[in-house]
C-alpha cells in the first residue's frame, strides 16, 4: 500500500481526502502493533526484524554482544510514524508545488488579459506607429481619390456639354459664312447685270476701240513669254520707273511691275483668275458692270473712289473702262489688257481737275522655270506689268502736245493706280489661299 501511495501522482492525491486516507492508515497500524505485542515473541522473529528496525552501525552492535552485562535496549520509533511524518511532509510539499502551480497559472492568466503594447519591444512599437501613420495617409489617399474621381466626372461632363456648344457655335458661324458669301456672289451678279443693261452706246464703243488694241498687240506674245518664263529666285518681285517705248522724244509712261511665286498649278491658277476677270475684280466696294464680248475678251466698267486723306474728306474718283482678252498655251496663260481711265478730285483747290490715261499690259500665269532653283513643287508664277501715261488727245478732245508726270498726276494719279493694282493683286492672292484651305 505504501509503495502505490508513493506513486500516486499529486494530481491524484489533490483530488482524494487526504485527512481520510491518514486516519484508515494510523488505524491499522496501531491494530499491527497491538497485535505484535499480545503474542510472545520468538528468538527467531525477534532475529529476523532486528535488521529491519536496529539502524545503529554495526560495530556498536558487535559491542553489546561482547558486553556481560548489556544496557537496556532504547525504544526505536515505530515504523508507521516515520511513513506518517513521510506523508505529511509529502502533502505540504505537494500543496506547495500545487499552490506555486496555481501562481504560476494565474500569472500566464493575466499577461493574456494585458494589452499587446506592453509586451512590444522599442523596434516593435515604432513599426506599429509607422504602420499606423501609412494606414490613416491609405485613408485619406483612399478619400482623396474619390473626390478627385467626383471632380473628374463633373468636368468630363462639363467638356462635353463645352464641346457640343463649341461644335453647335461652329456649325451657325460655318452656315452664316456661307449665307454671307452666297449673298456676296448674288450681288456682285445681280450688279453685274443691273450695269450691263445701262450700257450706253459711248460704253460699246469705247470697248471696240480698246478690243482693236488689244489685237494689234498680238506680235508682244513671244516676248512677254519669254520675259515671264525668267525664273524667279526671291518669290516676289515689284517695281515701279519710268520709261519710254519709242526713244527720247515719245511720251513718258510709267511701267509697273509685279512677280509673285503661288504654291499652286499653274492650270489651276490662270482657270481661277479668268474666272475673276469675268466677275470684273474681287472688290465689292467698287461700281462695275462686265461686258462678255466673247469666250476669251471681258469687256469691264469700274469705277474706284481712293481717299486722300486719312478723314476720307478729299478723294480721287477714278471711271476705268478696260478690255482684257486671253491667249491660252501649254505652259500657261497670257492676258493682254488695255484700258482708258478719266480722274477726277473731290478737293477744295481742285474741283475742277480731271486727267486721262490710257493704260496697257499684261498678266501671265506660267509653270514655274526648272532653272528656278529653291523653289517649291507644283507651284506657278503670277506677272502682270502695266504702263500707265497721259492721253495724247486730253480731256474734251484738246489734244496735249507734250504730255508730262510731274502735278497732280505724279502727286495723285500714280499713287493711287499702284494703290489700285496693289489691292488687286492681293485679294487675288487671298482668294488663292481660301480656296486651297477650304478645297
Amino acid at each position: 500500500m505504501l509503495s502505490q501511495l508513493a506513486h500516486v501522482p499529486y494530481s491524484a492525491l489533490d483530488t482524494f481526502d487526504g485527512d481520510l486516507i491518514l486516519s484508515e492508515f494510523l488505524y491499522e497500524m496501531d491494530e499491527l502493533d497491538r497485535v505484535q505485542a499480545s503474542s510472545s515473541p520468538c528468538t527467531d522473529s525477534k532475529r529476523r526484524r532486528e535488521p529491519e528496525i536496529n539502524t545503529e552501525p554495526e560495530a556498536k552492535l558487535t559491542k553489546s554482544s561482547i558486553s556481560t552485562n548489556p544496557l537496556p535496549r532504547k525504544r526505536k520509533k515505530s515504523s508507521w510514524l516515520r511513513r506518517k511524518q513521510e506523508l505529511l511532509a509529502l502533502r505540504d510539499e505537494s500543496e506547495t508545488l500545487g499552490a506555486k502551480l496555481a501562481h504560476l497559472e494565474a500569472q500566464v492568466a493575466y499577461a493574456a488579459l494585458e494589452p499587446i503594447s506592453n509586451s512590444l519591444t522599442e523596434g516593435q512599437k515604432l513599426w506599429k506607429s509607422v504602420a499606423e501613420i501609412a494606414r490613416q495617409e491609405c485613408q485619406s489617399s483612399q478619400e482623396e481619390n474619390i473626390r478627385l474621381k467626383n471632380k473628374l466626372h463633373m468636368c468630363a461632363h462639363g467638356l462635353e456639354t463645352l464641346q457640343t456648344q463649341v461644335v453647335q457655335a461652329n456649325t451657325r458661324m460655318l452656315q452664316h459664312e456661307q449665307s454671307n458669301s452666297k449673298t456676296v456672289f448674288e450681288n456682285a451678279v445681280r450688279v453685274g447685270i443691273i450695269m450691263s443693261r445701262r450700257l450706253h452706246s459711248d460704253d460699246s464703243g469705247i470697248f471696240d476701240m480698246l478690243e482693236s488694241k488689244v489685237g494689234a498687240r498680238f506680235f508682244e506674245l513671244d516676248v512677254i513669254v519669254s520675259v515671264a518664263h525668267q525664273p524667279v529666285l526671291d518669290g516676289a518681285y515689284e517695281h515701279v520707273q519710268v520709261c519710254r517705248d519709242d526713244g527720247r522724244d515719245a511720251a513718258a509712261a510709267v511701267e509697273f511691275r509685279y512677280v509673285r511665286l503661288l504654291p499652286f498649278g499653274h492650270d489651276a491658277t490662270a482657270k481661277t483668275l479668268w474666272e475673276i476677270i469675268e466677275l470684273g475684280g474681287l472688290i465689292t466696294d467698287q461700281h462695275f458692270h462686265v461686258a462678255k464680248r466673247s469666250n476669251d475678251v471681258i469687256g469691264m466698267a469700274s469705277r474706284f473712289t481712293i481717299p486722300l486723306d486719312r478723314g476720307n474728306s478729299n478723294t480721287v474718283n477714278v471711271d476705268v473702262h478696260s478690255v482684257a482678252k486671253r491667249f491660252t498655251g501649254p505652259l500657261g496663260m497670257v492676258v493682254l489688257v488695255e484700258s482708258r481711265s478719266e480722274w477726277t478730285m473731290s478737293h477744295p483747290t481742285a474741283s475742277g481737275w480731271k486727267q486721262v490715261t490710257e493704260e496697257a499690259g499684261w498678266v501671265a500665269v506660267n509653270e514655274r522655270p526648272q532653272q528656278a532653283e529653291g523653289c517649291m513643287p507644283h507651284a506657278c508664277q503670277l506677272q502682270t506689268s502695266i504702263k500707265l501715261r497721259p492721253d495724247v488727245s486730253g480731256v474734251d478732245g484738246v489734244s496735249i502736245t507734250r504730255p508730262t508726270l510731274t502735278g497732280n498726276f505724279g502727286d495723285v494719279v500714280i499713287p493711287s493706280f499702284r494703290e489700285i493694282l496693289s489691292s488687286h493683286h492681293q485679294s487675288i492672292e487671298n482668294f488663292l489661299l481660301d480656296s486651297s484651305i477650304k478645297g
